[in-house]
């Protein structure tokens, strides 16, 4: 069963698992949850005997053995701007509950035909088989259980490596079907492409999957934490004789496996391949140092960031695939300094921009036809503009989208409540943490608001927008007294949320003390409290969970002048993942509560995570840009322990490449400053026992 309950002759077996003896039996099935993710539903017999025959109960010779059961007195429609799990409307609600007590009747009261007859007749019709079903296929790949070694059923498997014009020969068996799992070494994305000689009718199922447990357990795409299916795979059937095959999807994975399927003569391969499409990115960037754990790291990081480019940012190369707003602005911060990727951030800007047509604030993925709201991620574009401007230093682009800035701003501000502070009733989440962020007044959105306000301000300065910097200013200021009236003097903290009764929330977190350091919104008086919830959280408190997360924690240890916390909190999430062969960097930490099904995380490639590009070169080579648009850096490099540390960032002013080593009490510094851009190094405390060498030059390798 996968999205249904189901009752056979009235009983309803939890594991799906019913010992019938032969005659006549009555199955009744329902959506066991109308409300959610879940698209895909399915009852699936396996291994059925070959007397067993489902028949229709108004026509037994229809079709379609299963007749459709109508319920309209509860059918609704609605969208997820008002979160689901905790604030659909109260008649949204009752027809759930209704609808929950209505079929737990059925399925218990219908035991034969004659029930079916008195209880749902009048509510059901026949639908052909194409009209109420799609195929799947994909259960095979799931269910599917090995009976032996296939290595002597395959000749000259070698070939399959190289496109030689040899055949790789796979001969069929009785036993079962022929799959071949094919390691790409690292996770990719493309299309598949294959071409062989097979008979007529011959299937060719592919799945491709990110991760494979050392003991062999294979991370299926089925996702049980969202309750959804993502299958990555599809089926081929051949005609006779030459088959040349590509597909139209990308599909990511690491480990494909190639399953033939009815086949009773051999089958001649001559290629299968993954024909790679990631965006055509420049690689110019790069960082090396005496520790070949943060260049695993730094590599891992910038291969799933260009696994996540596509014509815009994307979240993920496997799942959802999607322009989701908050990834993107992460995604840009590093595509920028990596990959010069301005041609997408701008992209990305636009394509967001255009929800506000029929969003309040900026959507939270788009294209989509999803409507969902999530507030930190509107208000994250907001900053993501200040980002690309801060970068390129391009005030055309700024003006063009100055408007929608302004439209995202008055639009959160029409949310301000009695306390003067953000609530919506919307996804109000920041991170995968534990925050009590189910109610519709969530402090973290307030702080993030101020954090797009700040960005507004600087666009405002740059444009000489006199008017409205007055009014983003005012709007400044009184969210900062707002949130600040929530202080709470006993636990030294802000609260997470306010509760719908009025009630303050007990919970508290690192996200808002960072936040409010962040976006400078903490009072004075309680700025350091603040900083030791950052740096020393409370047991009580809750931590920062995801890498997404981790990017605005790491802003803010930087700013507040730990830069070597952000190196060690490096070490300490990234190393266990590249000790596990990781070839990208992952949707959580290793660290995280969050592991589905005992895997390590969801998604293996996740470019939200892929920071270590951006403070890396940051922090070990000390490179930070002082003025828009590239004109000016300072070099100022933490040695830490470290022997010696060389890389390259691009800017739009060309690349910017610092290379440091410490011979014994010397420190030699040397710089290749992009042309047109004023670049100036600066001491760092960690160089203070050495003695100092600069140089200019014309090429760093």
């Amino acid at each position: 069963l996968d999205g249904y309950r189901l009752s056979v002759d009235g009983a309803e077996k939890s594991d799906g698992i019913y010992e019938l003896e032969s005659g006549e039996h009555f199955v009744c099935a329902f959506v066991a949850k109308p409300v959610s993710h879940k698209k895909d539903f399915s009852v699936r017999i396996e291994s059925p005997p070959e007397s067993m025959k489902l028949v229709n109960p108004l026509d037994p010779g229809w079709e379609n053995p299963w007749c459709w059961i109508s319920l309209p007195e509860f059918e609704f429609a609605d969208n997820d701007l008002r979160w689901q799990k905790w604030s659909i409307d109260d008649e949204g609600n009752d027809r759930l509950k209704n609808y929950d007590s209505t079929i737990e009747r059925f399925l218990r009261e219908v035991k034969t035909k004659k029930d079916f007859e008195d209880k749902l007749k009048n509510r059901c019709k026949n639908l052909t088989n194409e009209q109420m079903f799609v195929h799947d296929f994909y259960w095979q790949f799931l269910h599917r259980e090995p009976v032996g070694e296939a290595w002597d059923l395959i000749e000259n498997a070698k070939n399959l490596l190289a496109e030689n014009g040899e055949m790789t020969i796979v001969h069929p068996t009785p036993e079962g079907d022929v799959e071949l799992m094919f390691d790409l070494g690292e996770q990719n994305i493309g299309y598949y492409d294959f071409e062989l000689f097979a008979q007529e009718g011959t299937v060719i199922d592919i799945y491709g999957v990110e991760y494979i447990t050392p003991e062999g357990v294979i991370q299926h795409t089925a996702d049980p934490a969202w309750d959804a299916i993502y299958r990555n795979g599809m089926r081929y059937i051949c005609k006779n004789g030459l088959n040349h095959f590509t597909s139209v999807k990308r599909r990511s994975g690491r480990y494909l496996f190639f399953t033939i399927r009815n086949f009773s003569e051999p089958v001649k391969i001559n290629k299968f391949q993954l024909i790679e499409s990631t965006y055509p990115v420049e690689s110019k960037a790069w960082f090396r140092c005496s520790d070949w754990r943060l260049n695993r790291i730094w590599e891992i990081s910038a291969r799933t960031l260009k696994l996540c480019m596509e014509d815009t940012f994307t979240d993920c190369p496997l799942y959802e695939q999607t322009l989701w707003v908050g990834d993107a602005r992460n995604e840009a911060v590093f595509g920028y300094w990596t990959f010069d990727a301005r041609d997408i951030g701008k992209r990305c800007i636009r394509l967001a921009a255009q929800s506000l047509e029929r969003f309040p604030i900026v959507g939270c993925q788009v294209p989509s036809a999803w409507d969902c709201l999530l507030p930190a991620w509107g208000f994250l574009w907001g900053i993501s503009v200040w980002d690309y401007f801060d970068y390129s230093g391009d005030v055309e682009f700024l003006k063009s989208v100055w408007n929608d800035v302004i439209k995202n701003i008055e639009g959160a501000e029409k949310y301000l409540d009695e306390h003067g502070l953000f609530s919506a009733p919307w996804w109000n989440m920041f991170d995968w943490s534990g925050i009590d962020d189910q109610h519709e007044t969530v402090l973290h959105n307030s702080m993030l608001l101020v954090g797009a306000i700040n960005a507004a301000i600087r666009c405002a300065q740059v444009l000489q927008d006199e008017d409205r910097l007055v009014l983003l200013e005012n709007l400044r200021d009184r969210l900062r007294r707002a949130i600040n009236e929530f202080w709470d003097e006993e636990k030294q903290s802000f609260p997470d949320s306010i509760h719908e009764d009025g009630e303050v929330s007990e919970s508290t977190s690192q996200h808002t003390s960072f936040l409010s350091l962040l976006y400078d919104i903490v009072e004075e008086k309680n700025r350091e409290a603040a900083i030791a919830n950052v740096l020393h959280p409370k047991k009580e408190m809750v931590k920062v969970g995801s890498p997404f997360a981790m990017m605005y924690f790491y802003e803010t240890l930087e700013k507040i002048g730990f830069s070597d916390r952000i190196i060690q909190s490096i070490y300490e999430s990234y190393v266990p993942m590249i000790d596990s062969g990781a070839t990208t960097v992952w949707e959580v930490f290793p660290s995280s509560e969050f592991h589905p099904a005992g895997f390590p995380t969801r998604s293996h490639a996740h470019a939200w995570s892929s920071a270590p590009l951006y403070f890396l070169p940051r922090i070990i080579l000390g490179i930070r840009q002082v003025r828009p648009g590239g004109e000016e850096f300072i070099v100022s490099p933490d040695i830490g322990k470290l022997k010696y540390a060389k890389g390259a960032i691009t800017t739009a002013k060309g690349i910017l490449a610092v290379s440091w080593e410490v011979e014994k009490d010397n420190l030699i510094v040397r710089i290749q400053k992009p042309p047109g851009a004023n670049v100036r190094f600066v001491s760092h405390e960690s160089h203070q026992s050495l003695n100092l060498k600069i140089e200019f030059v014309e090429r760093i390798y």
